[in-house]
């Protein structure tokens, strides 16, 4: 979005020294190097570097730049914020955190502080594995279309998103670095060896707080004593519904109800107060004579990986990916066709 708004050019560089702000050292931050109170200093980068290395405080100026208005129009066009087309019921629309919803679900507006957070993935902005599956495919390929699962049926609306062809091919060649530049967040646990395919893929880690198992409700029984009960239910409303189902007589002051428990028990391994999701998304892409990657050959197969509350994409999610990459080709044939792969003993 900032290359085709023209926020950012393919020359456009910016310095990363670990701090959004020099003064402000506890906040807006770069990613921080394992066993270490460090945070990675990217020094003088480009976008293609910024996608290798993960650089937040890159992608936080973008993000000031480009705004929410701009950002959310962007998630939209992808398919954040709707139905993927599975046609499951269990299926989540996940969160395009436009100005409008922040308004409504928040009592917030589209702040730059914001605009921050979503150019990294953070704050309100909530998506599935299938999204992010399909967000991949949509890099691999420059086009975005809705998930099918049913094989046969009515073919999805498919749409080319603007931009130049330069734009997406920096991009790609970003993610191409995540796992097979020394530089890349992935390099250490996800580089594939194969004599066709690279895998190109991106890490992230979702910063998150871990989930309520139970509430702490507090009342007045009928005597006016003050009590306390613990309910297990992993949302308020809940809660306090079957709260009220055993004591039907009682009124409930939402005000009182607090978390006496979350999950998981255990603190967050980074030392943090809160936890993080580990991700890794990619596609499998072909390549030459000489092993670099043929970008004139459109990709096949995109996935993504999610481990809940697993902390770092790169050493938990990144091995993850790798096996994937090195399963599809047995699972698919060396074409990667589903189409043509005889999938039920293709692997055992």
């Amino acid at each position: 979005a900032a290359l085709e708004r023209g926020h950012i050019t393919l020359t456009s560089r910016e310095t990363c020294t670990g701090y959004l702000f020099p003064d402000l050292r506890d906040r807006w931050r770069c990613w921080p190097i394992f066993g270490t109170n460090l945070r990675k200093a990217h020094g003088d980068i480009n976008v293609v570097h910024a996608l290798t290395g993960s650089c937040n405080v890159f992608m936080y100026r973008l993000g000031q730049r480009l705004g929410v208005f701009e950002l959310c129009d962007a998630f939209d066009r992808v398919g954040i914020g709707k139905p993927s087309g599975t046609g499951l019921m269990e299926e989540v629309r996940g969160i395009n955190p436009t100005p409008s919803w922040l308004m409504a679900h928040r009592n917030a507006v589209a702040s730059p502080g914001r605009a921050r957070l979503f150019a990294i993935g953070q704050g309100e902005l909530s998506m599935t594995p299938i999204q992010v599956a399909n967000l991949m495919a949509t890099y691999a390929c420059g086009r975005y279309r809705p998930v099918t699962l049913v094989r046969g049926g009515p073919e999805t609306p498919e749409w080319t998103l603007p931009g130049k062809a330069e734009h997406w091919d920096a991009i790609r060649r970003g993610i191409y670095g995540v796992v097979n530049d020394p530089d890349g967040t992935a390099y250490k646990h996800a580089r594939l060896v194969h004599d066709r395919y690279v895998l190109c893929g991106k890490t992230g880690s979702a910063t998150t707080m871990g989930w309520p198992t139970s509430y702490a409700i507090s009342y007045a029984d009928e005597a006016g004593v003050e009590q306390e009960q613990v309910v297990r239910a992993g949302a308020k409303r809940s809660a306090i519904e079957r709260f009220v189902a055993q004591h039907p007589g009682v009124k409930v002051d939402s005000a009182r109800v607090r978390i006496a428990s979350r999950w998981p028990l255990v603190p967050p391994s980074s030392g943090s107060e809160h936890h993080a999701h580990a991700w890794f998304a990619g596609f499998l892409q072909e390549t030459d004579s000489a092993g670099r990657p043929d970008w004139s050959r459109e990709p096949r197969t995109a996935f993504a990986v999610l481990v809940e509350f697993g902390g770092s994409g790169g050493r938990v999610t990144g091995p993850l990916g790798k096996r994937i990459a090195e399963v599809l080709p047995l699972i698919l044939g060396p074409e990667l066709d589903i189409d043509a792969a005889d999938v039920a003993g293709a692997y055992p």
